[in-house]
């Protein structure tokens, strides 16, 4: 099996990140460091550490999670005070990471799971996986800034389209939108809204893919049922 294959597969990281963690001189090969991606290891038989730590396959698991606001997804933030793995059962024995990320200030619907390789698949631009989100701004968008945002914007230098936007509703001065993106960049939502003008007061994602969030409450954490992780997966392999 490849290396970065097995880290995947270990649930530390995307494949794409053990590719990284292995150019980075982390991880060793009986007792060897080693930088070279195209090294192979045999399961069962050779020695794999991270860090001086034993990397072992561990079974695949997925969970959905409605992050509340106020939680942070990112295990490294020495200075965060809620991240969102205390959210999660003190049963479940894996090392779960985010597939995607919602900032402090947003909420909504979150994959976890140790899947590596499924999670590289669902964040790469190439299958366009879309995410929904129901955003509250102050103001009240116009027309032609629907249309730019449909059509594409450059804002700090990179392109920020979404799929579809449309106006739920407008009082008091605020617009409720429903926003389809599919390329998952950093702040991306609250970027598009900006560019305009309009500071944002509520960010929730409601589904991601064929995942749906529906009426699930904020802070609760369920695995996937079996029909939702072959939807999910049939999502980025179509055939």
């Amino acid at each position: 099996m490849p290396l970065a294959s097995y880290i995947a597969k270990s649930g530390i990281a995307s494949r794409r990140s053990a590719q990284m963690l292995i150019r980075s001189g982390q991880i060793s090969v009986n007792g060897n460091v080693t930088t070279d991606l195209s090294t192979r290891i045999t399961v069962g038989h050779d020695s794999v550490l991270f860090n001086k730590s034993p990397l072992i396959i561990q079974k695949k698991r997925y969970f959905l999670l409605h992050k509340p606001k106020g939680y942070i997804c990112t295990v490294n933030d020495k200075y965060a005070s809620k991240l969102i793995y205390e959210l999660v059962d003190s049963e479940v024995n894996e090392r779960l990471f985010s597939i995607g990320r919602l900032d402090k200030d947003s909420e909504g619907l979150l994959l976890l799971t140790n899947d590596g390789e499924l999670s590289n698949k669902l964040t790469h631009p190439k299958y366009q996986i879309p995410k929904v989100y129901v955003v509250i701004i102050l103001g009240v968008i116009n027309k032609k800034e629907l249309y730019s945002l449909k059509k594409g914007i450059i804002e700090g230098g990179e392109l920020l389209k979404a799929n579809s936007v449309n106006v739920v509703s407008t009082a008091k001065g605020r617009s409720t939108l429903k926003i389809s993106v599919s390329e998952g960049k950093k702040r991306e939502i609250r970027r598009m809204c900006s560019y305009f003008g309009y500071p944002v007061k509520q960010l929730r994602r409601i589904s991601f893919g064929p995942l749906i969030l529906g009426e699930f409450k904020p802070g609760l954490f369920r695995e996937l049922t079996v029909g939702e992780l072959a939807k999910l997966q049939q999502s980025v392999c179509p055939n």
